[in-house]
């Protein structure tokens, strides 16, 4: 069983917020600096020069070991403690970097948090025989239920189909024989998203990380 990697949304755990981060400190990016933000699906090959903004906590937000917010992150992209960075990173496998970067809790600087940023996706992995699949328009518009056979099918759509237009997987099914602990795949709710299995998801619960929230797959 695989699992969605997300941000938790209950108040009780975040705070009584609907998001976590206020707004952010944005460095100043001269030429050919690299700036967190700016990169989508891209292997960096230094990532300890990434330029990375400052999170700034809302005051009545709870520090977790994922926060959310959109002021620091984009697509492919989530915000963690070192605790949970050390799980991920020890079985990402070669798709996956982290950015460090600090976040200011009451104010307090608290340094040792990453950005997980991906720059390769797992789209092999997906059975699209039993998976969900529409072509949406403009405001993710349902415009009709797609059927897909296999990856190299779902590859040559994506090529074909042209903006407004997209794909999204609105239901996402593993293949049975996938071992991978930790999948990233594209086209699904959020442009991007992260899955792990049981064993990672237990050992993510086990070390005590909290604000994470898992969706089964």
């Amino acid at each position: 069983m695989y699992y969605k990697l997300t941000t938790s949304v209950d108040t009780k755990i975040i705070g009584n917020v609907n998001s976590q981060t206020e707004e952010a400190l944005f460095p100043q990016v001269l030429e050919g600096q690299l700036f967190s933000r700016d990169i989508f699906l891209k292997k960096v090959d230094n990532p300890a020069t990434v330029l990375t903004p400052t999170a700034i906590l809302k005051y009545k937000a709870k520090l977790t070991d994922v926060i959310g917010g959109a002021s620091t992150t984009i697509g492919g992209q989530l915000l963690m403690s070192n605790k949970l960075k050390v799980i991920l990173e020890g079985i990402a496998g070669a798709k996956v970097q982290f950015f460090p970067l600090s976040i200011i809790y009451k104010n307090e600087t608290l340094p040792s948090y990453w950005i997980m940023c991906a720059y390769d996706t797992d789209m092999e992995s997906i059975d699209y025989r039993q998976s969900n699949i529409e072509l949406v328009g403009l405001g993710s518009t349902k415009i009709k239920d797609i059927s897909v056979n296999s990856y190299d099918d779902f590859q040559s759509l994506v090529e074909s189909t042209a903006l407004p237009e997209r794909l999204a997987i609105t239901k996402v099914s593993i293949l049975k024989e996938c071992t991978k602990e930790l999948l990233v795949l594209r086209w699904v709710e959020g442009g991007i998203g992260f899955y792990v299995n049981e064993k990672v998801k237990s050992e993510i619960e086990n070390a005590g990380c909290i604000g994470v929230h898992f969706t089964l797959v």
